[in-house]
């Protein structure tokens, strides 16, 4: 086992259950102080179709909709949904549980490098905002993460003894990620890579015929399910074309000039806009010292893995026909977080043991503060130069060779820096027009219950539609939801009825212009209003 890039054990390591324990305890708190809850993103599909799984309704094979196909975890929040009810605690479990898991699998990645840079490479992904930010949403990426994570693992860490295990367990995890999402085309060149080098090598053969036979088996059934069912194996891939409408990611259908900014800067600017090159940074710098920090590098071959996955998700194509990059919402690339923070600990520790080795750390934030600065980004900008400011103070005032007591110190405050952020959460909530909806939307069960009365909701925008159906569980028999329009409007009826207009509408065909569609023998009285929202009730 290669030693630590470092003297002796810091005095700031604890043991492995401990770190996983604070990570739950700290996960839970974010969620309980700062529940940001979803709104204007893919996390209604899921929700949905995990409700209609609950209802024994759900099309497994056929459905025209491309979320519907993404089973894993549709399946895990049906199932918290059938245990516990539709929350927004059970909505947020796959995100919860799949982020502590990653944790765990950093810790196992990681464990021949030492506990210091166990600890500090967990804590370094769990204080990266968009890790924190996604174990609150309900979505595949989280998942992802988790799912690769472990197979790493599987591969880094198998023996003569139990190969097969591990190489079963390898298949399954990736299968996991193709179950969660059709991003497992970007892991291709990296598994290609490891697959060819052994083969050269002439290493781990049993190990690459048990994962290869198990992972037939596992596409055999899968395809000829889909064959069977909908009369073509490659129906989810269909379905995904055909959901490929255009938007500024449908790079075949825009002028080329759109791919080049793509490949050439979006992904990066995206990243640092989105807090991520906070983590990135220090792992990209890795690599270009990477001959002074690799020997002591612990798995063997990560940072290469990292580079390969990182060329992969800025180039990748998704499909066979067109160049289409992944488009550059940094969600999709979490996988590379993980990685990057067990590169990240390495590294880092190395800097604050001899600053003056390492300069580029330093400038790269400075770089990252100016980038942003120019574009007019937000708060997010002062993270980047509260790090360079606190990186230089290490460069000029401490010695090239620190005392390991300051090398502690210089980890807990590096990771207080990385804590502000999620703090700000506790103080304004990300998305307060979540809370403020389910609470109009509670009012209305309620009235619908003390009525005993069927209720009509009507709304100005599809997407709050939705997300009214969803605080009321979907298949509430007592409230109704619709979006106004010319074929849906507002009557004289006997049965209660509310509209809640919202006043930033997702939706671009929205219309705030809602009278129009109301009946004008009907009465308008204001019930009420939040900043986002009005809530009225409609009667003769």
């Amino acid at each position: 086992m290669n030693p630590p890039p470092f003297k002796k054990q810091l005095p700031v390591v604890v043991n492995e259950r401990w770190v996983l324990l604070f990570c739950l305890f700290f996960l839970l708190l974010h969620h309980w102080l700062a529940n940001l809850g979803f709104y204007g993103m893919d996390d209604i599909n899921y929700a949905r179709y995990a409700a209609t799984l609950t209802q024994g309704d759900f099309n497994w094979f056929t459905s025209s909709d491309h979320f519907a196909h993404r089973w894993l975890p549709i399946i895990i929040t049906g199932f918290f949904y059938w245990l516990f009810g539709i929350n927004d605690f059970t909505s947020a479990l796959f995100g919860i549980l799949s982020t502590l898991g990653t944790c765990w699998a950093i810790l196992q990645l990681s464990r021949k490098s030492g506990r210091t840079i166990q600890t500090f490479s967990a804590v370094l992904f769990l204080l990266t905002y968009s890790a924190l930010f996604a174990s609150h949403r309900l979505w595949p990426d989280s998942g992802i993460a988790f799912f690769f994570l472990t197979a790493l693992n599987s591969y880094l860490n198998f023996s003569a003894e139990n190969y097969r295990k591990h190489a079963i367990w390898f298949t399954i995890c990736l299968f996991a990620i193709f179950l969660s999402k059709e991003t497992i085309i970007l892991f291709i060149p990296l598994l290609v890579f490891i697959f060819l080098k052994d083969t050269i090598n002439g290493q781990h053969k049993k190990w690459w015929k048990t994962s290869i036979i198990t992972g037939s088996i596992l596409a055999l059934i899968y395809f000829g399910s889909y064959w069977y069912f909908a009369g073509n194996g490659l129906f989810r891939y269909q379905v995904l074309l055909n959901n490929n409408y255009e938007n500024s990611c449908t790079f075949n259908l825009l002028p080329f000039i759109y791919t080049l900014k793509r490949i050439g800067y979006e992904l990066w600017l995206s990243f640092l806009k989105n807090s991520d090159a906070l983590v990135l940074i220090p792992a990209i710098c890795a690599l270009l010292y990477r001959k002074k920090i690799n020997s002591n590098l612990n798995p063997p071959g990560i940072s290469l893995y990292f580079l390969i996955l990182l060329l992969s998700s800025n180039f990748m194509s998704l499909s066979y026909s067109s160049y289409i990059p992944l488009c550059q919402d940094p969600r999709h690339f979490m996988f590379l977080i993980p990685l990057s923070a067990i590169i990240s600990s390495n590294f880092l520790i190395r800097y604050f043991e001899s600053p003056a080795e390492f300069n580029l750390l330093p400038l790269f934030y400075l770089i990252a503060f100016l980038t942003l600065y120019l574009i007019n980004a937000g708060e997010i900008k002062f993270i980047y130069l509260l790090i360079f400011l606190f990186l230089l103070l290490n460069r000029f005032v401490q010695k090239t060779t620190f005392p390991i007591k300051n090398v502690g110190i210089s980890l807990i405050l590096f990771s207080g820096i990385f804590l502000i952020r999620p703090l700000f959460d506790f103080i304004k909530p990300t998305y307060p027009q979540f809370e403020e909806h389910k609470k109009l939307a509670n009012y209305i069960q309620n009235e619908a219950i003390s009525k005993k009365d069927t209720v009509m909701v009507y709304t100005n925008d599809s997407f709050t539609t939705e997300m009214n159906e969803y605080f009321l569980k979907f298949e509430n028999k007592a409230v109704s939801t619709l979006t106004l329009s010319k074929e849906n409007n507002l009557a004289d009826s006997a049965n209660s009825q509310f509209l809640i207009i919202n006043k930033a509408p997702l939706d671009p065909g929205s219309d705030l212009s809602y009278q129009q569609n109301i009946n004008n023998n009907l009465t308008i009285d204001t019930i009420k209003e939040t900043s986002q929202f009005l809530l009225l009730k409609i009667s003769k």
